[in-house]
């Protein structure tokens, strides 16, 4: 007994602060592949290589972009891969998401064609402000907020890491997030996976089962826009073709502080 009681005097505490916790989300973001527009010739070759179609050429009314879709880059490497991808290296890791955001946009990189080479565009896109949901959310609970985790056909990477934020280091319950096993008692839903076709139900019902008013948290690249499985036959996607998303964490899957930053985003304490 003794031995315990010293144990537990001698002993730091493993929780981490919250501080920290934002901190280490935003150090460890997802990096995805930047353009450098000095090396680029615009031969469009690492188009074709991209198994998502993150990366995409268009030319509308005389202008011709080049655009990185950060939610779509699952960081397979065949464009940035001097043997089968860009060969004069146009292409490197060098672009931080954030580490969530209410729009899309802001995981995107845009380049414009204009004399012989890209010009970068934006970076980065101007954070929007809170869904009114989220807004009305965040009055109502003040600090607290349930959550139900929804499995929408993962390969559970992610609720690998959902279940460590129970975990003594993260703790995420003294910050008043818990989750709980009833849409009915919940204040969000925090959906994984693209939404395979025989979950497109069960997203729907639990979904509805939510009082009002609700946020709806897409965790990882695949419930944000199908990640690896995008575009086959079983998928539909990610979570915005069942249920209008509040808040986007990329990653895959995202860390357990991505995913702390991205629940107090979804109750506008971030």
């Amino acid at each position: 007994m003794l031995n315990i009681i010293k144990k537990i005097l001698t002993t730091w505490p493993s929780t981490e602060s919250l501080k920290k916790i934002l901190l280490t989300a935003e150090k460890q973001s997802v990096v995805v592949p930047a353009l450098d527009v000095d090396r680029c010739d615009d031969c469009s070759e690492c188009v074709s290589l991209c198994p998502t179609r993150a990366l995409k050429v268009e030319n509308q009314e005389g202008v011709k972009t080049f655009s990185i879709l950060g939610e779509l880059c699952i960081r397979c490497g065949r464009c940035v891969d001097s043997d089968q991808g860009c060969k004069k290296g146009a292409l490197a890791y060098g672009f931080r998401l954030p580490v969530a955001a209410r729009r899309k946009q802001a995981f995107h990189q845009t380049y414009r064609w204009a004399e012989d080479k890209y010009i970068l565009v934006e970076q980065h896109h101007r954070e929007m402000p809170p869904t009114p949901n989220s807004v009305l959310l965040g009055e109502l609970l003040r600090n607290s907020m349930s959550f139900r985790e929804l499995d929408s056909g993962s390969c559970n990477a992610c609720e690998l890491e959902v279940n460590l934020l129970t975990a003594p280091q993260y703790d995420a319950e003294r910050l008043g997030i818990g989750c709980t096993a009833s849409p009915r008692f919940a204040d969000a839903v925090l959906i994984t996976g693209p939404v395979s076709r025989n979950m497109k139900l069960a997203c729907e019902r639990t979904y509805s089962a939510i009082p009002t008013p609700k946020v709806v948290i897409a965790m990882g690249n695949c419930a944000i826009a199908g990640g690896i499985y995008r575009d086959s036959y079983a998928v539909f996607n990610g979570a915005e073709s069942i249920m209008p998303v509040d808040v986007y964490i990329p990653g895959c899957p995202p860390s357990p502080p991505a995913v702390i930053y991205g629940l107090l985003m979804a109750m506008n304490r971030k």
